[in-house]
């Protein structure tokens, strides 16, 4: 690949997940906004700094391009260049949140795919400070919908960008919420990626994927501290299904009265 062309890679990854503070950046050039972006994504993604100041496209790259190549959710990371983690909560006085199945995966039985996701709901349930409980229901009305859908689908979260399609996406409460109609999705790639239930070299853990996406459900942005479920990097093999104490301290600062 050509030197303009990998610039012109991560400005696109830059762009997408939110580390310009600006839309006045020359494509494939390595400009100052460009820099700027790429030590945001070093600090957001907690990546070693080069020994040297980047003077070429080549200088210091290599690890922007294994960081932007890995498999993530769909949400930005940043807004415009500034890094959060809270977003907007479900309204006080909600008692229980609905779920219904769309479909499954077909990488694997209906019953599996589905118990992975009553885990992962009731992951967050288990948490005191979540006002409410999430319940299943058969209810085209429910406030979540999950569902498998192809790499193409419409409603997946902005599209591919960066050279990757992203694995999953969901969206946030209603306060922030980019959906029209009901029911908030909660939607997997069937097709650009496998599922397994369980640690698999070439497939991704449907549980650890899922409690990562109910995170954005509730209200949480990506994290960028390590162990976090709501960071937005996952890798085939790998689990993380448990909450960790920033997950926790997030949820406690969103819900707590």
């Amino acid at each position: 690949m050509s030197t303009q062309k990998t610039i012109r890679r991560v400005q696109e990854y830059l762009d997408r997940y939110g580390y310009f503070d600006t839309l006045d950046y020359a494509k494939g050039k390595l400009d100052s906004p460009t820099r700027a972006a790429i030590n945001r994504l070093r600090r957001q993604k907690r990546l070693a700094e080069p020994q040297a100041a980047l003077e070429s496209a080549a200088d210091g790259l290599d690890s922007v391009i294994e960081a932007i190549t890995r498999s993530r959710c769909g949400h930005p990371d940043l807004d415009n260049g500034v890094a959060f983690s809270l977003n907007c909560r479900w309204p006080k006085g909600t008692a229980r949140l609905t779920f219904a199945f769309e479909n499954h995966s077909r990488h694997m039985p209906a019953d599996t795919a589905h118990n992975a996701l009553r885990r992962a709901f009731q992951t967050w349930s288990n948490l005191p400070a979540l006002p409410f409980q999430f319940e299943e229901t058969n209810s085209e009305d429910s406030d979540i919908v999950v569902a498998w859908r192809p790499s193409a689908d419409p409603d997946f979260f902005m599209g591919p960008g960066g050279g990757i399609n992203p694995v999953a996406h969901a969206d946030f409460p209603p306060a922030c919420s980019s959906h029209i109609g009901p029911g908030r999705p909660l939607h997997f790639d069937d097709e650009g990626h496998l599922w397994a239930d369980g640690p698999l070299n070439d497939a991704l853990d449907l549980e650890t994927v899922a409690v990562h996406e109910i995170g954005h459900l509730l209200g949480l942005r990506h994290s960028s501290v390590a162990g976090s479920v709501v960071r937005e990097d996952v890798q085939p093999g790998a689990i993380r299904r448990a909450l960790h104490s920033d997950d926790v301290f997030g949820i406690t600062a969103l819900y707590s009265t």
